[in-house]
């Protein structure tokens, strides 16, 4: 029976031994707490730039949009080439890019 004392009492021993760790693990929480504390506002401040840089994208997108419907209605009528419209390729290409940048 002293036996099972002396075993049970070399566990307890091991498990306080791991008491040690606390401080350490609570370090690292904290530590990366004032990490967050830094890297949230900031996250949350380019999070607000994107949101209206996105909105004013679309509102160019939809205003390039209506022009250049308006110019191949025209470009139709004089029966002219697309091609002789300087940038218009360009620009539909970009518009047709910038969709890509609303849903990011």
């Amino acid at each position: 029976m002293f036996q099972e004392d002396k075993v049970e009492l070399a566990s307890e021993r091991v498990e306080l031994a791991n008491v040690k760790e606390i401080p350490n693990k609570l370090k690292k929480i904290l530590d990366t707490q004032k990490k967050l504390d830094k890297v949230i506002p900031q996250i949350e401040t380019l999070t607000k730039n994107k949101i209206e840089q996105q909105k004013l994208l679309e509102f160019y997108i939809k205003e390039s949009n209506d022009f250049v419907s308006e110019i191949d209605k025209q470009i139709k009528q004089l029966g002219l080439d697309e091609s002789t419209v300087p940038n218009l390729k360009s620009l539909k290409i970009e518009i047709d890019n910038s969709k890509g940048y609303i849903n990011k």
